[in-house]
Parts: C-alpha cells; sequence; structure tokens
C-alpha cells in the first residue's frame, strides 16, 4: 500500500526548507473503539480504511522521507499526548 506524502519532496512540500510529520496512531483495537464509541463512526468503508492506514503508519513510519514519528496513544493519557506532541513541536522550531 502506498500513500501520498511518503515520496520526498513533490509537490507544495518543495517550498518549505524542513517537513516533519508526526502521526497519531493506537493498536487496532484501541482504534475500532473509539472510532465505534467515541465518535459513533458506523462507516464500516471508514472504519476499514482508518485501521489499513493506521496499520501502514506503524510499519513504515521508519521508512518514509522524511520519516514519521510515531505518537502512540494506546496506552498514554490525554495529557501524556498533549505533553509529547507539545515537546516534539518545539524540538523542531527552534
Amino acid at each position: 500500500m502506498q500513500y501520498a506524502g511518503t515520496d520526498g519532496r513533490s509537490g507544495e512540500r518543495q517550498l518549505f526548507t524542513e517537513i516533519h510529520y508526526l502521526a497519531v496512531v493506537a493498536d487496532d483495537k484501541t482504534l475500532l473503539r473509539r472510532m465505534r464509541e467515541g465518535r459513533g463512526i458506523t462507516d464500516q468503508g471508514w472504519i476499514d480504511s482508518s485501521v489499513d492506514f493506521n496499520r501502514w503508519l506503524r510499519e513504515n513510519a521508519d521508512k518514509t522521507a522524511p520519516k514519521i514519528t510515531l505518537l502512540d496513544e494506546t496506552e498514554r493519557t490525554l495529557e501524556e499526548s498533549v505533553e509529547f506532541a507539545q515537546q516534539w513541536i518545539m524540538d523542531r522550531i527552534k
């Protein structure tokens, strides 16, 4: 499976000197629960494509250019996730 945005410096990305990606992921069980119970999503196509993309991110984040940093929220609290994301952003804008 190939997703847009993983082929380096194409399109509008050429306009930036640096590109950084942070992807929020979770294990399949957690993602499914959050989609169905938390967000009330019932469209099975949407659910399946989201699970597929989540898996792709987990399996390929270190193979993209630039690499994708994963924020795995499976076991994190909201506060821990916010703290991680904030620090990740601050580390890149210094």
